[in-house]
């Protein structure tokens, strides 16, 4: 593992003295006579190749202004104090909204208190049923209970 780290540290310190050479003197660092390779390195991830090549966009680089901008509200109101269990996490949450998005997968947003923020949670990636008044309910109950029954019949739904 030390030498990994010593590995590192020499590279680094090898691409600073390079970058600094050239900065110093960029007419001797590109002398004809100059052989001296010019060594640095920057580290890409597949996500960056992927974007300069002209690949598909990755999950991280997803344009969250894009996907919030698709977002469809379809209930706001008074926030609504509902439990379940998220990515292994127990959240409570005070929902202020209901959001649709055209992939069909809804969305609450409401203040986590385990985060302290805002946050968005996609009803299909539940871990449990919704606690809400001590009753709980499946994601689409919810939603009846929420919505009212006409209003989920219309939308398209990924639970």
């Amino acid at each position: 593992m030390e030498w990994i780290i010593g590995t590192v540290l020499v590279l680094w310190i090898i691409g600073k003295l390079s970058s600094g050479k050239s900065k110093s003197n960029p007419a001797k660092a590109r002398g004809a006579g100059n052989t001296e390779p010019q060594i640095g390195f920057r580290v890409k991830t597949v996500e960056q190749t992927d974007w300069q090549s002209g690949g598909p966009k990755s999950r991280k680089e997803f344009d969250i202004a894009q996907w919030e901008s698709e977002l469809r509200s379809v209930w706001s109101g008074d926030p609504l104090a509902v439990t379940f269990t998220y990515h292994g996490h127990r959240r409570q949450v005070q929902v202020r909204e209901v959001l649709h998005h055209p992939s069909g997968h809804v969305f609450m947003l409401g203040h986590c208190s385990y985060r302290d923020e805002y946050r968005y949670f996609d009803l299909a990636k539940l871990d449990t049923m919704i606690l809400m008044k001590s009753k709980r309910y499946d994601a689409y109950d919810w939603l009846i209970r929420v919505l009212g029954e006409d209003a989920v019949m219309g939308m398209e739904l990924v639970l």
